[in-house]
Protein backbone atom coordinates (compact mmCIF):
# COMPACT_ATOMS: atom_id res chain seq x y z
CA UNK A 1 0.00 0.00 0.00
CA UNK A 2 1.61 3.37 -1.06
CA UNK A 3 1.76 6.22 1.85
CA UNK A 4 1.42 10.11 1.82
CA UNK A 5 5.37 10.14 1.45
CA UNK A 6 6.30 7.18 -0.89
CA UNK A 7 5.40 8.19 -4.96
CA UNK A 8 5.21 5.10 -6.84
CA UNK A 9 8.26 5.08 -9.12
CA UNK A 10 7.86 5.19 -13.20
CA UNK A 11 10.32 5.31 -15.79
CA UNK A 12 11.51 8.71 -16.91
CA UNK A 13 12.33 7.92 -20.71
CA UNK A 14 14.12 10.05 -22.55
CA UNK A 15 11.70 9.69 -25.64
CA UNK A 16 8.25 11.17 -23.29
CA UNK A 17 7.21 13.70 -25.58
CA UNK A 18 5.29 15.09 -22.59
CA UNK A 19 8.03 15.30 -20.44
CA UNK A 20 9.20 18.86 -19.53
CA UNK A 21 9.93 21.24 -16.48
CA UNK A 22 8.09 24.39 -15.62
CA UNK A 23 9.32 26.97 -13.00
CA UNK A 24 6.99 29.31 -11.44
CA UNK A 25 6.33 31.75 -14.06
CA UNK A 26 5.92 29.41 -16.58
CA UNK A 27 3.27 27.57 -14.74
CA UNK A 28 1.56 30.88 -14.38
CA UNK A 29 1.90 32.01 -18.07
CA UNK A 30 0.60 28.30 -19.17
CA UNK A 31 -2.56 29.74 -17.07
CA UNK A 32 -2.73 32.63 -19.69
CA UNK A 33 -4.65 31.67 -22.08
CA UNK A 34 -3.95 33.42 -25.43
CA UNK A 35 -6.55 33.42 -28.22
CA UNK A 36 -9.61 30.66 -28.17
CA UNK A 37 -8.91 27.71 -26.33
CA UNK A 38 -9.50 25.33 -28.40
CA UNK A 39 -5.88 26.62 -30.44
CA UNK A 40 -4.46 27.24 -26.65
CA UNK A 41 -4.89 23.58 -25.63
CA UNK A 42 -3.41 22.33 -28.92
CA UNK A 43 0.22 23.79 -28.54
CA UNK A 44 2.93 21.43 -27.83
CA UNK A 45 4.04 23.53 -24.46
CA UNK A 46 0.33 23.70 -23.39
CA UNK A 47 0.12 19.93 -24.03
CA UNK A 48 3.64 19.12 -22.36
CA UNK A 49 2.09 21.18 -19.48
CA UNK A 50 -1.46 19.60 -18.53
CA UNK A 51 0.45 16.34 -19.10
CA UNK A 52 2.80 17.46 -16.19
CA UNK A 53 0.08 18.07 -14.10
CA UNK A 54 -2.02 15.03 -14.67
CA UNK A 55 0.07 12.77 -13.88
CA UNK A 56 0.71 14.39 -10.77
CA UNK A 57 -2.61 14.02 -10.16
CA UNK A 58 -2.64 10.36 -10.94
CA UNK A 59 0.26 9.43 -8.93
CA UNK A 60 0.11 11.45 -5.93
CA UNK A 61 -3.55 12.63 -5.82
CA UNK A 62 -5.25 11.25 -1.54
CA UNK A 63 -9.02 11.08 -0.88
CA UNK A 64 -9.54 13.36 2.03
CA UNK A 65 -11.71 10.77 3.56
CA UNK A 66 -8.56 8.02 3.18
CA UNK A 67 -6.91 8.53 6.74
CA UNK A 68 -4.05 6.00 5.14
CA UNK A 69 -2.46 8.34 2.90
CA UNK A 70 -3.14 5.32 -0.16
CA UNK A 71 -2.78 7.34 -3.23
CA UNK A 72 -6.28 7.09 -4.95
CA UNK A 73 -5.74 6.43 -8.72
CA UNK A 74 -2.64 4.42 -8.34
CA UNK A 75 -5.26 2.12 -6.38
CA UNK A 76 -7.82 2.37 -9.35
CA UNK A 77 -5.28 1.50 -11.84
CA UNK A 78 -4.11 -1.23 -9.84
CA UNK A 79 -7.46 -2.52 -9.30
CA UNK A 80 -7.85 -1.86 -13.30
CA UNK A 81 -5.07 -4.00 -13.98
CA UNK A 82 -6.52 -6.72 -12.04
CA UNK A 83 -9.97 -6.62 -13.88
CA UNK A 84 -8.16 -6.94 -17.23
CA UNK A 85 -9.68 -3.60 -18.46
CA UNK A 86 -8.57 -0.97 -20.25
CA UNK A 87 -10.42 1.90 -18.93
CA UNK A 88 -9.45 4.27 -15.91
CA UNK A 89 -12.52 6.27 -14.33
CA UNK A 90 -11.49 10.19 -13.25
CA UNK A 91 -13.70 12.00 -11.03
CA UNK A 92 -14.16 15.51 -12.39
CA UNK A 93 -14.69 16.97 -9.07
CA UNK A 94 -11.30 15.50 -7.43
CA UNK A 95 -9.53 17.00 -10.61
CA UNK A 96 -10.84 20.48 -10.50
CA UNK A 97 -10.31 20.50 -6.89
CA UNK A 98 -6.57 20.25 -7.89
CA UNK A 99 -6.44 21.52 -10.80
CA UNK A 100 -9.10 23.74 -11.50
CA UNK A 101 -8.02 25.26 -15.10
CA UNK A 102 -7.08 22.01 -16.18
CA UNK A 103 -10.43 20.91 -15.71
CA UNK A 104 -12.09 23.46 -17.27
CA UNK A 105 -10.13 23.36 -20.31
CA UNK A 106 -11.25 19.27 -19.74
CA UNK A 107 -15.06 20.84 -20.14
CA UNK A 108 -14.13 22.90 -22.82
CA UNK A 109 -12.24 21.78 -25.42
CA UNK A 110 -12.38 17.69 -24.36
CA UNK A 111 -10.59 16.46 -27.28
CA UNK A 112 -7.56 17.95 -27.40
CA UNK A 113 -7.15 17.80 -23.57
CA UNK A 114 -8.45 14.37 -23.70
CA UNK A 115 -5.91 12.91 -25.83
CA UNK A 116 -2.91 14.32 -23.76
CA UNK A 117 -4.36 12.79 -20.66
CA UNK A 118 -5.31 9.12 -22.17
CA UNK A 119 -1.06 8.95 -23.63
CA UNK A 120 0.02 10.09 -19.90
CA UNK A 121 -2.40 7.21 -18.19
CA UNK A 122 -1.40 4.67 -20.97
CA UNK A 123 2.32 5.67 -20.07
CA UNK A 124 1.72 6.02 -16.28
CA UNK A 125 0.04 2.16 -16.09
CA UNK A 126 2.61 0.74 -18.16
CA UNK A 127 5.65 1.67 -16.36
CA UNK A 128 3.39 0.65 -13.20
CA UNK A 129 2.49 -2.61 -14.82
CA UNK A 130 5.29 -3.58 -17.38
CA UNK A 131 3.71 -5.82 -19.09
CA UNK A 132 0.28 -4.68 -19.46
CA UNK A 133 0.90 -3.69 -23.02
CA UNK A 134 0.95 -6.97 -23.99
CA UNK A 135 -2.92 -7.13 -23.05
CA UNK A 136 -4.14 -3.77 -24.28
CA UNK A 137 -2.06 -1.39 -26.29
CA UNK A 138 -4.50 1.68 -25.33
CA UNK A 139 -5.69 3.11 -21.99
CA UNK A 140 -9.02 5.09 -21.72
CA UNK A 141 -9.35 8.04 -19.54
CA UNK A 142 -13.37 8.21 -19.04
CA UNK A 143 -14.61 11.31 -17.03
CA UNK A 144 -17.17 10.88 -14.08
CA UNK A 145 -18.92 12.95 -11.94
CA UNK A 146 -19.53 16.09 -14.09
CA UNK A 147 -21.64 18.81 -11.98
CA UNK A 148 -24.07 20.18 -14.92
CA UNK A 149 -26.56 17.87 -15.62
CA UNK A 150 -28.33 18.76 -19.06
CA UNK A 151 -31.87 17.61 -20.63
CA UNK A 152 -31.57 15.55 -23.81
CA UNK A 153 -34.38 18.68 -25.38
CA UNK A 154 -31.47 21.52 -24.43
CA UNK A 155 -28.79 20.35 -26.20
CA UNK A 156 -28.02 22.79 -28.66
CA UNK A 157 -25.57 24.40 -30.98
CA UNK A 158 -22.85 25.73 -27.87
CA UNK A 159 -22.65 22.21 -26.70
CA UNK A 160 -20.94 21.62 -29.66
CA UNK A 161 -17.15 20.39 -28.72
CA UNK A 162 -17.85 20.57 -25.16
CA UNK A 163 -18.66 17.90 -22.59
CA UNK A 164 -21.91 17.34 -20.89
CA UNK A 165 -23.99 15.28 -18.72
CA UNK A 166 -27.38 13.48 -19.82
CA UNK A 167 -29.55 11.19 -19.19
CA UNK A 168 -32.56 9.02 -20.58
CA UNK A 169 -33.76 5.47 -20.97
CA UNK A 170 -31.95 3.46 -23.78
CA UNK A 171 -34.87 2.76 -26.46
CA UNK A 172 -32.70 0.80 -28.86
CA UNK A 173 -29.30 -0.50 -29.47
CA UNK A 174 -27.47 -1.94 -32.90
CA UNK A 175 -25.63 -4.95 -33.66
CA UNK A 176 -21.60 -4.56 -33.49
CA UNK A 177 -20.18 -3.00 -36.50
CA UNK A 178 -16.57 -2.63 -37.59
CA UNK A 179 -15.40 0.69 -37.95
CA UNK A 180 -11.83 1.87 -39.69
CA UNK A 181 -8.99 2.69 -37.62
CA UNK A 182 -5.99 2.80 -39.48
CA UNK A 183 -6.38 1.82 -42.93
CA UNK A 184 -4.19 1.05 -46.16
CA UNK A 185 -5.26 1.11 -49.66
CA UNK A 186 -4.19 -0.16 -52.95
CA UNK A 187 -3.78 1.80 -55.82
CA UNK A 188 -5.50 0.01 -58.46
CA UNK A 189 -2.91 1.34 -61.58
CA UNK A 190 0.83 0.56 -60.01
CA UNK A 191 -0.45 -2.44 -56.91
CA UNK A 192 1.30 0.59 -54.24
CA UNK A 193 -0.06 -0.04 -50.83
CA UNK A 194 -0.73 3.65 -49.63
CA UNK A 195 -1.26 4.35 -45.76
CA UNK A 196 -1.07 4.01 -43.00
CA UNK A 197 -4.06 6.11 -42.15
CA UNK A 198 -5.30 7.29 -39.71
CA UNK A 199 -9.57 7.61 -39.16
CA UNK A 200 -10.92 9.43 -36.75
CA UNK A 201 -14.57 9.05 -36.15
CA UNK A 202 -15.95 12.03 -37.83
CA UNK A 203 -14.13 12.55 -40.86
CA UNK A 204 -13.16 10.21 -43.77
CA UNK A 205 -10.17 9.79 -45.02
CA UNK A 206 -9.55 10.09 -48.70
CA UNK A 207 -6.57 9.55 -50.82
CA UNK A 208 -6.08 12.79 -53.40
CA UNK A 209 -3.21 10.66 -55.49
CA UNK A 210 -0.50 7.80 -55.29
CA UNK A 211 2.81 8.68 -54.99
CA UNK A 212 4.13 6.71 -56.95
CA UNK A 213 2.52 6.74 -60.15
CA UNK A 214 0.48 9.65 -59.48
CA UNK A 215 -2.47 8.48 -60.47
CA UNK A 216 -5.26 9.84 -58.81
CA UNK A 217 -7.34 6.66 -58.44
CA UNK A 218 -9.08 4.52 -58.23
CA UNK A 219 -8.30 3.43 -55.17
CA UNK A 220 -9.25 0.21 -52.73
CA UNK A 221 -9.17 -0.55 -48.95
CA UNK A 222 -6.18 -3.61 -48.33
CA UNK A 223 -8.32 -5.20 -45.84
CA UNK A 224 -5.72 -7.44 -44.36
CA UNK A 225 -3.22 -4.50 -44.14
CA UNK A 226 -6.33 -2.44 -42.13
CA UNK A 227 -6.90 -2.40 -38.18
CA UNK A 228 -11.01 -1.90 -37.41
CA UNK A 229 -12.20 -1.44 -34.38
CA UNK A 230 -15.88 -1.87 -32.68
CA UNK A 231 -18.46 0.73 -33.75
CA UNK A 232 -22.17 0.38 -31.70
CA UNK A 233 -24.72 2.95 -31.67
CA UNK A 234 -28.02 3.56 -28.68
CA UNK A 235 -30.50 5.78 -29.36
CA UNK A 236 -31.09 7.62 -26.00
CA UNK A 237 -34.41 8.66 -24.94
CA UNK A 238 -35.94 11.34 -22.54
CA UNK A 239 -37.12 9.59 -19.13
CA UNK A 240 -40.87 9.45 -19.37
CA UNK A 241 -40.67 11.84 -15.97
CA UNK A 242 -39.41 14.76 -17.32
CA UNK A 243 -41.05 14.66 -20.49
CA UNK A 244 -43.13 18.21 -20.55
CA UNK A 245 -47.13 17.44 -20.95
CA UNK A 246 -48.51 17.13 -23.82
CA UNK A 247 -44.86 16.96 -25.68
CA UNK A 248 -43.33 14.27 -27.36
CA UNK A 249 -39.83 12.67 -25.98
CA UNK A 250 -36.82 13.83 -27.26
CA UNK A 251 -33.80 11.69 -28.37
CA UNK A 252 -30.48 11.71 -29.12
CA UNK A 253 -28.08 8.81 -30.61
CA UNK A 254 -25.05 7.79 -29.02
CA UNK A 255 -21.66 6.14 -30.35
CA UNK A 256 -20.50 3.68 -28.45
CA UNK A 257 -16.28 2.69 -29.20
CA UNK A 258 -14.13 -0.14 -27.89
CA UNK A 259 -14.92 -1.34 -24.53
CA UNK A 260 -18.35 0.21 -24.31
CA UNK A 261 -19.98 -1.84 -26.59
CA UNK A 262 -22.72 -3.47 -25.32
CA UNK A 263 -22.15 -1.08 -21.78
CA UNK A 264 -26.17 -0.92 -21.56
CA UNK A 265 -29.08 -2.72 -22.86
CA UNK A 266 -32.47 -1.42 -24.13
CA UNK A 267 -35.16 -0.34 -21.37
CA UNK A 268 -32.45 0.98 -18.81
CA UNK A 269 -32.13 4.09 -17.30
CA UNK A 270 -28.21 5.55 -17.80
CA UNK A 271 -26.69 8.71 -17.06
CA UNK A 272 -23.69 9.45 -19.58
CA UNK A 273 -20.41 11.56 -20.14
CA UNK A 274 -19.83 12.85 -23.27
CA UNK A 275 -18.28 15.49 -25.38
CA UNK A 276 -20.27 16.57 -28.84
CA UNK A 277 -17.90 16.86 -31.40
CA UNK A 278 -19.59 17.87 -34.69
CA UNK A 279 -22.69 15.70 -35.46
CA UNK A 280 -21.93 12.54 -33.07
CA UNK A 281 -22.15 11.74 -29.87
CA UNK A 282 -19.39 9.76 -27.55
CA UNK A 283 -19.78 8.34 -24.35
CA UNK A 284 -17.05 8.56 -21.94
CA UNK A 285 -18.69 7.13 -19.16
CA UNK A 286 -21.90 5.87 -18.60
CA UNK A 287 -24.01 4.69 -14.55
CA UNK A 288 -26.76 3.09 -14.41
CA UNK A 289 -29.12 4.97 -12.23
Amino acid sequence: MSSGGDVPMTDQTDDDPYEDEFDEEDEMNMYRVQGTLREWVTRDEVRRFIAKKFKEFLLTYVHPKNDQGEFEYVRLINEMVLANKCSLEIDYKQFIYIHPNIAIWLADAPQSVLEVMEEVAKNVVFDLHKNYRNIHQKIYVRISNLPVYDQIRNIRQIHLNTMIRIGGVVTRRSGVFPQLQQVKYDCNKCGTILGPFFQNSYTEVKVGSCPECQSKGPFTVNVEQTIYRNYQKLTLQESPGIVPAGRLPRYKEVILLNDLIDCARPGEEIVIFLHLPFAFHFILLFELD
